[in-house]
């Protein structure tokens, strides 16, 4: 009934004549498979497919077949109930039984790559203990039932191989191009479904510790890794030059890991050795190589070779510039050394350090929720007693079992100070292991971890407060200490955002200690005016400033827009209205630089309402002579700029106001204008732009580039990006004008004036991408517009050049994107024209090759290619055009079948198409 209801809505077709019926039905199954894809709705287009690929013939079916086994892939990377995704597997399954047997491979192995990305997930978080040993039983069984079938595949393949090497010694040479592509694909079935077969076993070996599985594994590997076929991976056989292919590279990891289950220790490091010291190695297959070191070495009980290997890696430069191993190995090393510190055996003061090490990188890298679950599963006894970690873990995770007391309790305000008796004990455990921690000789060692501990101390100090006044003054004094320790850890802190956090929770904290009165009060007073007034210089822009500065709420919280809505209620007069408005701006001016782009345009007239008027302000001030007051017009006039330049519909007017007042400003002398100045011209090119004033644009960005090469400007990274930036622009808006005209059918000279004007500031921005190295995307993007546009030129004027240039690119671009049909076709058509029939001849042949066998596409290439054959060898040309006709007696349908009969009488070659088409 759903299905039916979104036909309805999807497809609003009239009925035709009986003899439409059949274009009608396909086309209204397309529009609803379109309507069901862009609407997201992926179970009702597997249904709706499903239908279609079981009425039509089973040799038909294989196009229908491959989109069902892509969503059903997306279906199981995305499915987190078992049950789910066991369904899932069982309707593919029933899919593969619905298509021919040929082209099951493919879509077998697309399906099986699915479940098997989703168990290697669990398998290596499993690893690191990230699941539940229900999820690793979920991954074990997927390798167990997936590994045999895999294998059964990369048989079936390997069979398929065989049988196609045969055919490629007997079959003549108009044949061979196809069977060579059938081995080609035959091959890399067969690499697919080993490889993934031998980390199936790979896994399943390390999972259940079975040797005979890991053999499995070497076996299935050994087909990538060069050894004898059905053989074993051998490091004897194996051949570094190989690890350039990432999949070759991570065969041989998977191949040391099943070594490393087997007990041969030697051998799977020398597998890792062969992958990280080949050369060209893909880096991201080399940096997975320390860590599978870690399991290899740890599953051997080598543990001081282990403690070298980690010891030279810490110390590393590019290691110990980002505070220790990475997260994940340190997070593995951690795994592997705690779990090893409970069991008895020799090495354990190097196990423990090893630990100590682990987690002494997890704090550096403030990841403390992994080191909390370190020390909830395994407790912080393998670590020792003594020094900052031990003692920042035990802080830790007193200080979490506090919260969750502290939460659990009944009508309390978790962000309150407790009176539960268990939460206070715990706070009170958390803040004698803070203290310790603090008091450790090494705690200079671990600065912004030395925050966090402060942090914490300060939070647990707050929330174990006395709730009641008292005559000692005891509750006050408390949280006044809370307050301290919060200040601290807002000076300890890296991060700015959590350093703003320990300072406005200090300063909040100090409000509750103010409001208990008693003695102190006054000096309590007076230290939060200094802790404001420090706030607002720290962090002027951040989103508390105007809630601290004008004491709206208690929380020192509030969320952007409150923050901005209580600024601009300040009224005008008063001593803090300027300062109100400026930092109302600079709050506006980063909701707008974080605005999703559905909501920019809004953001940024918002900014622009209230940041006018201060530019006008100030500019007025600049110009009396007030430096200070220019140098904040320049600022706030370049991000004016950069916000009313970024909406959809630009107003010329008040972009042309802030640039005329921040070029007056520069003009003047009242700011340096060497760090701005090409920025500024950047900005003028855009306006002008806004303005419709092309040629004003060219010409400005001309003396741009002309003042930065003369030295006028520096010639740094900076300025040439934004002279960079405004040619890749100008270029942007000549293509957009040109293909606008083109849409308007604009006149012939008009046209002719808009493609050479994309030419040449195309040609430009191709230089340019190509100095600095731009992606290959970036290049090919511009690259295809000069290209398109030359064509066109060339096409309205029969001008030569036009044509080269035309040529020229169509043949860089296919250097990239070699199977690119529309690049193709241009190439080989613009090759026939200047007479580079060899150059025509390899175009239409990688189109034919690129086009299903039948398809209309694929008789326009064969005639083609057959018709420039017929120029360069006519007896060739003779052999292949009979070769197509036995293959296709009636040549192909209309008008191509026409054609290559009249071609076919022009080459005195016999026919068999004289029907009607």
């Amino acid at each position: 009934m759903a299905l039916a209801a979104l036909i309805a809505s999807a497809s609003p077709l009239a009925s035709q004549s009986a003899s439409d019926a059949a274009d009608d039905a396909l086309a209204a199954d397309y529009a609803l498979e379109s309507y069901l894809e862009d609407h997201a709705l992926t179970e009702l287009l597997i249904e709706q497919l499903t239908t279609r690929l079981r009425s039509v013939p089973r040799d038909g079916r294989t196009e229908i077949a491959e989109r069902l086994a892509s969503l059903y892939a997306q279906l199981l990377d995305e499915a987190e109930d078992p049950a789910q995704r066991a369904e899932l597997e069982r309707r593919s399954r029933d899919l593969l039984d619905e298509v021919p047997d040929a082209a099951s491979i493919d879509l077998r192995l697309h399906l099986h790559r699915a479940t098997f990305a989703r168990a290697e997930r669990l398998a290596e978080r499993w690893r690191l203990r990230l699941v539940d040993a229900a999820q690793r039983d979920e991954a074990l069984r997927v390798f167990t039932t997936l590994g045999p079938e895999l294998a059964s595949l990369g048989s079936r393949a390997h069979r398929h191989v065989e049988q196609l090497e045969r055919q490629e010694q007997a079959v003549d040479a108009g044949e061979l191009d196809l069977i060579q592509q059938r081995l080609d694909d035959a091959r890399r079935q067969r690499s697919m479904a080993m490889y993934l077969a031998g980390w199936c076993a790979a896994y399943r070996s390390e999972l259940t510790g079975a040797s005979e599985v890991a053999v499995e594994g070497l076996r299935s590997f050994g087909w990538l890794l060069n050894a004898s076929r059905g053989q074993m991976a051998d490091i004897e056989r194996a051949r570094g030059q190989l690890m350039r292919f990432e999949h070759v590279a991570r065969a041989a990891i998977g191949a040391g890991l099943c070594e490393s289950v087997r007990g041969d220790t030697e051998r799977a490091q020398s597998w890792l050795d062969m992958v990280e010291n080949a050369s060209e190695t893909p880096d991201a297959v080399r940096r997975e190589v320390p860590a599978r070191r870690f399991i290899v070495l740890a599953r051997a009980g080598e543990w001081n070779e282990l403690a070298e290997i980690v010891r030279r890696r810490r110390a590393h430069e590019s290691i110990a510039a980002v505070g220790g191993l990475p997260v994940s190995e340190a997070r593995l090393l951690a795994v592997l050394t705690l779990e090893q510190g409970a069991r008895s055996g020799q090495s354990q003061d190097v196990i423990r350090e090893l630990a100590e090490a682990a987690l002494t990188d997890l704090v550096k890298h403030g990841e403390l929720a992994h080191v909390l679950d370190m020390a909830t599963r395994y407790g912080t006894a393998p670590i020792g007693s003594e020094g900052f970690i031990v003692h920042h873990v035990r802080g830790l995770r007193s200080y979490e079992q506090a919260r969750a007391a502290h939460k659990s309790s009944d009508g309390a305000d978790p962000e309150k100070p407790t009176t539960s008796t268990e939460a206070l004990q715990l706070y009170g455990q958390a803040i004698d292991a803070m203290r310790q921690a603090i008091a450790s000789i090494d705690v200079d060692r671990f600065p912004n971890a030395h925050g966090n501990t402060a942090m914490l101390l300060g939070l647990s100090l707050y929330y174990s407060a006395p709730t009641e006044p008292d005559p000692t003054g005891a509750a006050a004094e408390r949280l006044t200490q809370a307050s301290d320790w919060l200040h601290q850890a807002s000076l300890l802190l890296e991060n700015p955002e959590q350093a703003a956090d320990g300072l406005s929770l200090a300063i909040v904290v100090l409000d509750e200690a103010i409001a208990l009165g008693g003695a102190g009060v006054t000096e309590r007073g007076e230290l939060r005016r200094e802790r404001i007034a420090e706030f607002l210089t720290r962090f002027p822009r951040h989103e508390r400033a105007g809630a601290l500065l004008y004491r709206q709420g208690t929380d020192g919280a509030l969320r952007a827009e409150e923050s901005v809505a209580a600024l601009l209620r300040v009224p005008e007069g008063t001593p803090a209205y300027d300062a109100a408005r400026r930092q109302a701006a600079r709050i506006l001016y980063d909701m707008y630089r974080t605005a999703p782009r559905s909501e920019r345009d809004w953001a940024a007239l918002r900014y622009a309402e209230v940041a006018e008027p201060l530019l006008a302000a100030d500019h007025r001030r600049a110009m009396e002579g007030d430096r200070e007051a220019a140098a904040r017009a320049a600022v706030r006039a370049r991000r004016l700029l950069d916000a009313l330049l970024g909406v959809l519909s630009p107003d010329a007017s008040r972009i042309e106001r802030a640039l005329d007042a921040v070029l007056s400003i520069v003009n003047a002398g009242l700011v340096e204008d060497d760090s701005i100045r090409a920025e500024l011209e950047y900005r003028r090119a855009q306006t002008l732009l806004v303005r419709g004033d092309v040629v004003g644009a060219e010409r400005a960005i001309a003396e741009l580039r002309s003042r930065i090469e003369s030295g006028a400007i520096p010639d740094d990274d900076a300025n040439r990006r934004f002279a960079d930036a405004a040619g890749r622009l100008l270029f942007r808006h000549t293509v957009e004008q040109w293909r606008d005209g083109v849409r308007r059918g604009v006149s012939q000279g008009e046209t002719e004036q808009l493609a050479r004007r994309v030419i040449r500031s195309g040609v430009r921005v191709l230089h340019e991408l190509e100095q600095v190295a731009a992606p290959d995307e970036q290049i090919r993007t511009v690259r295809a517009s000069v290209a398109e546009a030359a064509l066109r030129l060339y096409e309205l004027t029969s001008d030569i050049d036009s044509r080269g240039l035309a040529m020229r690119h169509y043949r860089l671009l296919l250097e990239v994107d070699p199977n690119n049909r529309v690049f193709l076709r241009r190439a080989a058509e613009l090759a026939e024209d200047v007479g580079d029939l060899e150059v025509a001849l390899d175009c239409w042949r990688s189109l034919s090759a690129g086009f299903q066998t039948g398809s209309i596409d694929w008789f326009e290439a064969r005639y083609r290619l057959i018709s420039v054959l017929s120029r360069v060898d006519p007896a060739r040309a003779r052999e292949v055009l009979t070769q197509h006709i036995a293959l296709h007696p009636d040549s192909g349908p209309a008008p191509w079948g026409d054609r290559i009969d009249a071609l076919a009488r022009r080459l005195n070659v016999g026919t068999g198409g004289d029907g009607a088409r």
